[in-house]
């Protein structure tokens, strides 16, 4: 049979907890929230065992203690206090003085309060009672009693004192809080009418606080877009039958017409059972939407990159493929299942596989080992091919990992082997080259060059030997030169560029270059090879070229006339400074918007049909005149003469025009002919 025990607190929370406990043991439990209540309960049914607080309402746990074992039904029921408050020396012994079996400190380990507990539940266990007391020690109960009592109601008051102040320094937080946060907090009640709103709906949505209270929700249609609308109507329904909704996403439409995005979160508010409303939060995320949107289309679009590119890219974590793009399997002739499910090292050629076994290994182990180097693969067909990789240490799915990049050099290193072997062969041809052909070492220091680089230094072949090329270039072309040869030996890839070298004599010759890296047997590095040609005369004729449009653009900016040109479409390309002011506005402000928008809709169908003529003869139109609207608003008459733009194969990829403001000679003409009319009707009135 269960055996019944009584739990005397006036703490709902203690009840429920210690109430738990206990029937998870089999046990029967009834609760009381005071002494009274519990003897009223006890008299009704008698419990078992009773455990009991100390301080509460209405009657407290020591005289609850001396009224029970005072009573004849229940004085050899086993009384047990339980209590968190009175922890004292002298509470427990006031306690036992009163008959109390046990006293008890808050909180036990559920497993020693269960063993305490059994042996009062024992059959064999008598409970304690108190003996009838004289009227001194009567009076001297109710002296240590209260006492007692006082003294923790007195702690009680301090602590409740101090919790108070606390709780007003944490309202005035949550109000500070309410008032100054970022997101948007409200309450909606169970009619669907907002009871709150914090202040920061108006930086949200420019409305102002009293623009939502005491409205109801069904009137907000305009701060949302229609399928917001009844989403927002259909999930307030949905937490007003209790649940909770999370990271919801509405489309919200502000004061001034822009949309924002939300993300709103929502809790139902109870009270005695019943949800009277719910609380919720919204967040601005449209920044985040838009970060996202871009990191999408960046993801989108590299992605493509990444498929589209002609370079071979795989991704290696644990020594598996984990990405590969359709280059790799261009290079190796295997299918994407096959290079996914084996090491990376199944794949490549087996006299290389430790090399690159122990580079790789060496890498996510963190120590130095090349980044950049080659090696060779075997393809499905049996296939050997040479392979360069460039390899970079990233994280996937916070784990290390490896983004590498392949090229097949094996026609660059077969051209390469090709001209070590026939190097000497090949060097009487480099000397009668009529371009440049040199030799470096790592320093920079010559080591070879033919004649063409004699004749154009005018120098003996004893200074030019070991010397170092820079010596012969000012500061500003020797470091440019030192930074070239630097990416050259880093990349490993050749480089085209320009630089100037000074002759014997002191002339300054300007010569283009390609060069490329100088490999020994072994593809190690040793100095750097390259081909020049003097382009000194090109240069002058490219500077007399520029120089030239200079000039010609100083004569348009000081054209009295405007100029300008636009693309296909009329936009702007370039604006004189003149053309520009004929409309009020300044170059910035043109280039780029479309040249049509600044004419009268009268006029823009006959300077369209004059361009379209253009464009399909090929041939100049003059005395173009249309209306132009300028910034002030007013309006003017311009004449234009337009002339195709057309590019290196002839066609057509755009117009240049100059036009003139014949606002008063058309003003003028006007006047001439209504004068003209009114002097021919007078002369035919004489006439007549």
């Amino acid at each position: 049979m269960k055996k019944t025990i009584l739990i005397v607190d006036d703490n709902p929370a203690n009840l429920y907890v210690l109430k738990s406990l206990l029937e998870s043991e089999g046990m029967k439990v009834i609760t009381a929230e005071n002494g009274q209540t519990a003897l009223d309960e006890a008299h009704a049914f008698p419990p078992d065992l009773i455990i009991s607080d100390i301080l509460m309402p209405v009657m407290d746990g020591y005289t609850l203690c001396r009224q029970w074992k005072s009573d004849e039904r229940l004085k050899g029921i086993p009384f047990i206090f339980y209590t968190a408050t009175y922890t004292e020396s002298k509470d427990e012994k006031f306690a036992l003085s009163l008959g109390a079996d046990r006293f008890l400190v808050k909180p036990q380990e559920p497993e020693a309060l269960i063993s305490m507990l059994s042996e009062f539940l024992s059959d064999k266990y008598v409970g304690k009672s108190a003996q009838l007391k004289p009227l001194g020690e009567e009076m001297e109960f109710f002296r240590t009693h209260n006492e007692i009592l006082f003294s923790k109601l007195e702690k009680k008051m301090s602590d409740l004192q101090i919790a108070n102040e606390q709780l007003k320094i944490m309202e005035e937080r949550y109000r500070l809080s309410f008032e100054n946060v970022s997101d948007v907090i409200y309450i909606i009640e169970a009619n669907l009418n907002i009871l709150s709103m914090s202040p920061s709906a108006e930086k949200l949505l420019g409305y102002s606080v009293k623009d939502f209270i005491g409205r109801s929700v069904m009137d907000l249609k305009v701060i949302f877009t229609p399928e917001s609308f009844e989403r927002a109507v259909a999930n307030s329904m949905i937490i007003l039958k209790g649940k909770e909704l999370l990271g919801e996403v509405y489309e919200f439409v502000a004061k001034d017409g822009t949309i924002k995005i939300g993300e709103v979160s929502g809790s139902p508010i109870m009270r005695d059972g019943q949800v009277t409303g719910f609380v919720s939060i919204a967040r601005d995320i449209t920044d985040r939407r838009r970060i996202e949107d871009e990191l999408r289309h960046s993801e989108e679009k590299y992605r493509m990159l990444f498929d589209n590119a002609d370079e071979a890219i795989l991704v290696i974590q644990n020594s598996m493929m984990i990405y590969v793009n359709p280059a790799v399997i261009a290079l190796t002739e295997y299918p994407e299942d096959i290079l996914l499910s084996r090491p990376f090292t199944d794949f490549i050629y087996h006299k290389d596989r430790s090399v690159v076994s122990e580079n790789y290994q060496k890498r996510i182990a963190g120590e130095d080992a090349p980044l950049r180097y080659t090696f060779r693969v075997e393809t499905k067909s049996g296939k050997v091919k040479w392979v360069e990789i460039h390899v970079s240490l990233i994280e996937w799915q916070g784990r290390p990992a490896s983004l590498n990049f392949l090229n097949d050099i094996t026609e660059r290193k077969n051209t390469q082997d090709a001209l070590r072997e026939n190097e000497d062969k090949y060097r009487g041809i480099l000397e009668d080259m009529n371009d440049m052909y040199y030799e470096l070492d790592l320093k920079g220091n010559m080591t070879f060059f033919n004649k063409a680089l004699l004749t154009l230094t005018g120098r003996s072949p004893s200074e030019m030997q070991g010397k170092n090329f820079r010596d012969y270039m000012s500061p500003k072309s020797s470091e440019y030169a030192l930074q070239i040869f630097g990416k050259i030996y880093k990349t490993g890839k050749p480089k085209m560029f320009v630089n100037e070298i000074f002759t014997k004599n002191g002339e300054i010759k300007y010569f283009e270059s390609q060069a490329g890296l100088l490999l020994d047997k072994n593809n190690q590095p040793v100095g750097f090879r390259g081909i020049a040609r003097d382009i000194t005369d090109r240069r002058k004729m490219e500077d007399a070229l520029r120089q030239s449009e200079e000039k010609y653009r100083t004569i348009l900016e000081q054209m009295n006339d405007g100029y300008f040109e636009v693309d296909l479409a009329g936009n702007y390309t370039f604006v004189t400074e003149v053309s520009a002011r004929l409309l009020e506005y300044s170059t910035d402000e043109l280039i780029g918007k479309n040249s049509l928008s600044f004419m009268t809709k009268e006029t823009v169908p006959l300077v369209q049909k004059a361009f379209a003529n253009i464009y399909k003869s090929g041939k100049p139109e003059r005395n173009i005149v249309f209306e132009a609207l300028h910034k002030s608003g007013a309006t003017g008459i311009g004449e234009i003469t337009g002339f195709p733009i057309k590019n290196e194969k002839g066609d057509i990829v755009g117009f240049r025009g100059v036009a003139r403001d014949i606002t008063d000679r058309k003003k003028t003409q006007d006047e001439r002919d209504t004068l003209l009319s009114r002097l021919r009707k007078a002369l035919g009135a004489i006439i007549q």
